[in-house]
């Protein structure tokens, strides 16, 4: 009871000492003193072959990561765009003395990695292992980096991997927002701006492969980087002995020309049937090591670099216009864009725009008041700090600070020189570079937006593959043929007459699917099996062994059976939809299908027609083959959950003839993410009972 009670008292005398010293609740502690920054050490040296070496001890985990950084990237691919990714795709499938298997066996035997990539200014090759499994490590990452031998058949598998993962990022707004952009800033056909193309990849060889590693894979113009559970006494002789042979000195100059930004403007970007806009302005900026860099940098933080930035206060909080509006400023070596960035409601475009064009311009007409600088510094200068508790940032601020020609002596300084940024240093970058007049717009989304674009500039029109509407119509001639004339004349190349004696169509046959793109490329193989019959039943099968899709429709409805799920009753609509196809001979039958036809023009030996079926929000484009008349390829916009709206392109080839009929052996179903090829063999007029079209009770 004693000590309780002297526990008490002193409990009492402590709470009374607090109240005779109010605190202020509405006041804010004050910030903590800032610890002086001290650049983590680090040992570099320079090999006898010119290549620098910087080490990184970290002997936390028993683990050792490298990365080798090689000038050049994909400014290398000089007239050959798409060459420096395809280079990075295949190093490690194959070298003089390693297959890709035998690759792929050494390091997932031990849980160890080697991968390339290429960006726009550098080449990277990194590796990662347990220390006990270094050498083996090493030994696969020189082999790949200096022997790569470039296997046609890893060529061949990889060129439509690339162009998959092309189509895919047609499909995403923001990436096509972001390809423009590039274009404006730098120019159209700039080396910064340059997209590889379908085209393009296939003009590629594996000599433009080899040339572009012997011409640019250069030790005295490489950077290696290893961070881990190592000293320099014993790393140093390991990578003396792994690179010894790498000879060659630097590679050559590569030629950046000047930037020649587009003409300032709304550049507007159609994606049929979208139900919101993306939305981008573009402004063209300065070098990496440009006096104004930092400043131009903290004016994106200002904006959108936080939840704290200016766009999230008035754009999602006020307007609730978007959830996650955003602001950048590129950080490449040459040049630069500064850019604003957000997803918005159709209705909302124009005024979205105004909110943000509003903002861009107080950075520039008022000053930053000096808490919300201060706030926002503290915050950038906290979190880049932050980021050296992991040593995998000192080597990437080394290579970086390589890859820009800055001296390590301004990277230490980074903290100081930010945290000594002023109000009058960002609004005097601000009116260099972010003014109204310099500020170009994106705008990707529905045609419904584009009269409310024009109040805010001169507009112009590009479509998904970044081709303005007026070179997109002078690829296309005029076809003197009706609608009808064109089908009739398809109709006649399917078979005429006979097609009316055909009253059902099985097909069976192989199925190929390929999902996700470059590297991350799978694939899997199975059986595809149709059956139509008059007027439009049909069941189809897609069997890849545990995963199976089902579909049946018998005339009035519809059901479809995903993978681990059974049969779902299809909605009207989509009901709707597949109706169509499960025709015969649909492409020879749009008009008894009700479709409304547009005959849009000839283009690459293709006459395309416009087909829009009734209550359907977007038209197909049929594209037949001017001489034979037969369908080569449909394009379909398709509404896809967690994607958007979607092109998805069908390829028929290798038609043959069946009982008079041509039918197209190989059909192709190109789409973001995924691509389905079938090869098949028909049978026509077989008896189906009409139990088929059903799914069993």
């Amino acid at each position: 009871m004693k000590k309780l009670g002297l526990s008490i008292a002193a409990l009492a005398i402590a709470t009374g000492s607090v109240i005779a010293q109010p605190i202020d609740i509405r006041k804010k502690p004050d910030p903590l003193p800032v610890k002086e920054f001290s650049f983590p050490a680090y040992t570099q040296k320079v090999l006898k072959n010119g290549l620098k070496v910087y080490i990184i001890e970290d002997h936390e985990q028993p683990t050792v990561n490298m990365e080798l950084q090689i000038t050049g990237g994909n400014l290398a691919d000089g007239n050959k765009p798409g060459v420096g990714q395809l280079v990075a795709d295949l190093l490690t499938k194959g070298t003089n003395t390693r297959s890709a298997f035998d690759i792929a066996q050494k390091l997932d035997g031990v849980a160890a990695s080697v991968s390339a990539s290429s960006t726009v200014g550098y080449f990277s090759v990194k590796g990662d292992a347990l220390k006990k499994h270094l050498p083996l490590m090493l030994d696969v990452f020189a082999d790949v980096t200096l022997n790569p031998s470039f296997p046609q058949d890893e060529f061949d598998k990889a060129i439509p991997q690339i162009i998959a993962g092309i189509k895919g990022e047609k499909s995403n707004s923001n990436s096509v927002a972001a390809a423009m952009s590039r274009k404006i800033a730098y120019g159209y056909n700039h080396v910064y701006a340059r997209e590889r193309t379908e085209e393009s990849l296939k003009a590629l060889s594996i000599s433009d492969l080899k040339q572009y590693h012997s011409t640019y894979f250069k030790p005295g113009s490489a950077i290696l980087a290893i961070v881990g559970d190592v000293k320099p006494s014993e790393i140093l002789p390991m990578i003396e002995k792994a690179f010894s042979k790498w000879k060659g000195g630097k590679s050559p100059a590569i030629d950046v020309p000047q930037a020649a930004p587009m003409a300032q403007g709304v550049y507007f970007i159609e994606r049929p049937g979208a139900v919101q806009s993306t939305i981008m302005t573009v402004n063209p900026t300065v070098p990496a090591k440009h006096p104004d860099f930092e400043a131009l940098r903290m004016n994106a933080s200002m904006l959108g670099g936080s939840f704290g930035g200016r766009l999230f206060k008035t754009l999602r909080e006020t307007h609730s216009y978007t959830y996650t509006p955003g602001a950048f400023m590129s950080s490449a070596k040459h040049m630069n864009r500064f850019s604003c960035i957000a997803d918005v409601r159709n209705s909302v475009t124009d005024s979205a725009l105004d909110v943000t064009l509003r903002e861009l311009k107080r950075l520039s007409s008022e000053s930053v008041p000096d808490e919300e600088l201060t706030n926002m510094k503290r915050f950038i200068v906290g979190q880049y700090l932050l980021s050296y508790e992991s040593a995998e940032t000192i080597a990437s601020q080394l290579l970086y600070a390589d890859y820009t020609e800055t001296s390590i002596d301004e990277v230490k300084k980074t903290p100081q020189r930010l945290m000594a940024l002023t109000p009058s240093q960002l609004q005097n970058a601000a009116k260099k570079y972010l003014l109204p007049e310099q500020t170009s717009l994106v705008i990707v989304g529905s045609k419904e937006v584009l009269p409310k674009l024009q109040r805010f500039g001169k507009v112009y029109e590009y479509d998904l593959d970044l081709q303005s509407a007026e070179a997109a119509k002078s690829k296309i001639s005029a076809v003197s043929m009706t609608a009808d004339e064109i089908l009739a004349q398809h109709k006649k190349a399917l078979g005429g007459d006979k097609l009316a004696s055909v009253t059902s169509i099985v097909a069976k046959g192989t199925a190929n699917i390929s999902m996700g793109g470059g590297t991350s490329m799978q694939s899997m193989q199975g059986s595809f099996t149709e059956k139509k019959k008059a007027p439009n039943k049909r069941y189809s099968l897609l069997d890849l062994g545990r995963m199976k899709q089902e579909m049946w429709m018998d005339g009035t409805k519809g059901w479809v059976a995903n993978p681990g799920q059974g049969p779902q009753e299809m909605p009207a609509d989509k009901f709707a939809e597949e109706s169509a196809d499960a025709a015969l001979f649909k492409t020879a039958m749009l008009k008894e299908l009700g479709y409304t036809l547009k005959v849009i023009g000839k283009k690459d030996g293709n006459i395309i027609v416009e087909a829009k079926a009734k209550n359907a929000p977007n038209p197909e484009k049929i594209f037949f083959d001017e001489k034979t008349m037969l369908v080569n390829k449909i394009e379909v916009i398709q509404e896809v959950p967690g994607m958007g709206q979607i092109t998805a392109t069908v390829k028929n080839a290798d038609y043959q003839m069946v009982d008079g009929i041509m039918m197209p052996k190989s059909i192709e179903t190109e789409s973001p993410g995924f691509t389905i090829k079938l090869t098949l063999q028909y049978t026509l007029n077989e008896a189906i009972n009409e139990t088929e079209f059903a799914p069993k009770k």
